[in-house]
């Protein structure tokens, strides 16, 4: 069975017994610390994620379904996280289940228990399953867009009827859970598709959002700062970008995201040597990675006014990527910026290896 990818949390984990694709957390009222403010380290500066946490401190007030899409590594479980700590159950538990790592062949039993004896290699005591684990809490399913066929009819039951019948039983048990979904699928895609239930879409549709891609972010610099001191424990010192080396990664397209950047920060401070990590650190920990993630290796400045391409080595791809996320990747806005016409900026794109972040797969 694949691992599931672990989220840091300011409270101790707790395993579910069967998969570790699941993971559960419960919270002592008591050690929980005071006035925390669960969205604070997600709303870092941009301005979209500022608009999205707005919106997600209202609903989690609310139990109404939360929707969250998103590309990979955008840090949906962070966000689903969130909510549930700002929620009423906060109390409760946390049970994230990832529908695309557990065997489709497990799948039912994990989420919905069984009975003992209920079939072959069955635990003999029966299991809860995670939906009733859930109960009082939160239940968050990532990577709906990938849950079997199959078992969509059974959730939607489960959704409508607030009860759940676990394997080789007749009764049903009582259940409350609060529910938050995430994907990066195209649930509209999928229904067109035929491999995802039109009415199971609109059930989990209470309250979407769409987390941005870290290439449309105005707050990477920030973002990795606040990860680099994640670092510093473990490394006994302090640790930060050299200016070089933070235009740099902002002007990287990050096809992995929040995940990705973590991980090669991570590794570029232990590779760095001191206070600061250059630029050199980070194209070491980036490494085997798709040709497309290198810029034009130059460490100067940008020096001239916003709309303006500085003539020095490199710097016309900073300053081309830095106008094209100010205008939210609108070519005709960054046109004007720069008193020329679409098409030359689309062919400066091109011959700078800028690609538009709808047209890359993420």
């Amino acid at each position: 069975m694949m691992a599931a990818s672990t989220t840091e949390m300011s409270w101790s984990p707790v395993r579910s017994e069967q998969s570790s694709c699941v993971r559960a957390a419960t919270f002592d009222k008591r050690h929980r610390p005071q006035a925390v403010d669960p969205f604070a380290l997600l709303d870092l500066g941009d301005t979209a994620v500022a608009l999205i946490v707005q919106r997600l401190r209202r609903a989690a007030r609310s139990s109404i379904p939360v929707l969250l899409h998103g590309e990979t590594g955008t840090g949906k479980e962070l966000f689903a996280r969130a909510i549930h700590e700002a929620s009423s159950r906060a109390n409760g538990r946390f049970v994230a289940i990832n529908c695309a790592s557990i065997p489709e062949g497990l799948i039912e039993s994990e989420l919905f228990g069984y009975r003992p004896g209920a079939f072959t290699g069955a635990n003999a005591r029966g299991a809860l399953g995670q939906i009733r684990h859930a109960d009082g809490g939160t239940l968050f399913l990532d990577e709906i867009g990938d849950m079997p066929l199959a078992l969509q009819s059974r959730l939607l039951r489960v959704l409508a009827e607030q009860e759940v019948t676990p394997i080789g039983s007749d009764t049903p048990v009582k259940t409350n859970f609060r529910l938050i979904s995430a994907t990066h699928r195209d649930l509209g895609e999928r229904v067109r598709e035929g491999t995802f239930r039109t009415d199971l879409m609109f059930r989990l549709h209470g309250f979407a959002v769409t987390l941005p891609a870290l290439r449309m972010r105005e707050d990477i610099a920030v973002l990795a700062r606040r990860l680099l001191d994640g670092e510093a424990p473990a490394l006994d010192h302090a640790v930060e970008l050299a200016p070089c080396a933070c235009r740099f990664v902002e002007s990287l397209p990050w096809p992995g995201n929040v995940r990705q950047l973590k991980q090669v920060l991570g590794a570029a401070a232990w590779l760095s040597e001191g206070r600061f990590i250059r630029r050199s650190d980070i194209e070491l920990s980036l490494e085997g990675t798709a040709s497309f993630l290198a810029a034009p290796a130059d460490a100067s400045d940008m020096t001239g006014a916003p709309g303006e391409m500085v003539r020095e080595p490199g710097s016309d791809r900073l300053a081309l990527l830095a106008s094209l996320r100010r205008n939210r990747w609108n070519v005709s806005r960054t046109a004007g910026e720069f008193n020329t016409a679409r098409t030359t900026i689309y062919r400066r794109m091109a011959k700078l290896g800028i690609v538009q972040p709808h047209l890359l797969d993420g």
